[in-house]
């Protein structure tokens, strides 16, 4: 079933493997992420009502948030890099197995050895494929989409993390281009691409990395530019007069501005309804 196909809901069923049972080598890694956060927001709220000022409160939070954040990275550690898994066993012939559900490590896709250099060792990319091939021979399809989920989200950085969370309500967000005429209509190089309020909106830490984050989240295809938005004029208005945005049109002789419309991707809907910390399944779908 291709991945346009999956229903919003198809991440594995947690009422049979959300445990971290099953041949899924994330082990439950959502589930167990969306717990630990959980009970982070609901310690500090139970802190911030016996604590004398908000401050401390506050700070108790970011201690129990590190502590969540720090459980899920070693569980994303847990979903084995297919580019570092073979260079961490022993050369063929020399070791004890390929891994729980896997060929023995002297083996490859279909029985065929794994390719190895003049001294022995396993060739890094042509063994990393051997991993990739034999983890697809078992997979279902929610464990194959679960581990796709779990790569993204080990690209993603914290501010661009925000951004998504940001989006995942279904909310649009403005994005300008500040781009240098050419001839009569044409358009010459780009002065500025995919500046948006959706950091300011996030809170990131890195807000002149905007346009960096928006298109990095657009090549995930988390996020998706569709065509200038009317409801949104206010909002174009107000982020052309950032400093960013000034600073390109004063630096380009003949400017032209490209307005455009962000929104998280149908395919950034289902991420998210797998990856929502909360837990709730009301994530909003493309409109």
């Amino acid at each position: 079933m291709a991945l346009e196909q999956l229903p919003a809901g198809s991440q594995r069923d947690r009422r049979g493997r959300g445990d971290g049972g099953g041949g899924d080598p994330s082990g439950g890694l959502f589930g167990m992420a969306g717990k630990l956060v959980g009970q982070a927001a609901r310690t500090s709220y139970d802190l911030a009502k016996r604590l004398p000022g908000a401050e401390a409160a506050e700070r108790e939070l970011h201690k129990l948030e590190q502590v969540a954040l720090t459980e899920l990275g070693k569980r994303l550690d847990d979903v084995t890099d297919p580019y570092l898994a073979p260079l961490r066993r022993p050369a063929a012939g020399h070791g004890d197995g390929y891994g729980t559900a896997g060929p023995s490590a002297g083996s490859g896709f279909g029985g065929a050895a794994l390719p190895t250099g003049s001294e022995g060792e396993l060739e890094p990319l042509r063994a990393a494929m051997a991993e990739l091939l034999n983890r697809s021979i078992g997979y279902t399809e929610d464990e194959a989409l679960e581990y796709l989920y779990a790569v993204v989200l080990r690209q993603l950085t914290p501010d661009e993390a925000r951004m998504v969370s940001a989006l995942s309500d279904g909310s649009p967000f403005p994005v300008v281009h500040v781009a240098e005429r050419s001839g009569v209509s044409g358009t010459g190089n780009t002065v500025l691409r995919n500046m948006s309020s959706l950091g300011k909106a996030a809170g990131v830490t890195l807000p002149e990395l905007v346009p960096h984050y928006v298109t990095r989240l657009c090549s995930l295809d988390l996020a998706e530019l569709s065509d200038e938005s009317t409801t949104l004029q206010t909002q174009y208005e107000i982020l052309l007069a950032e400093e960013e945005v000034r600073t390109a049109l004063e630096a380009t002789k003949r400017p032209k501005v490209t307005r455009n419309t962000l929104r998280l991707s149908r395919f950034g809907a289902r991420f998210w309804q797998a990856c929502d910390p909360t837990g709730c399944p009301n994530t909003a779908e493309r409109r």
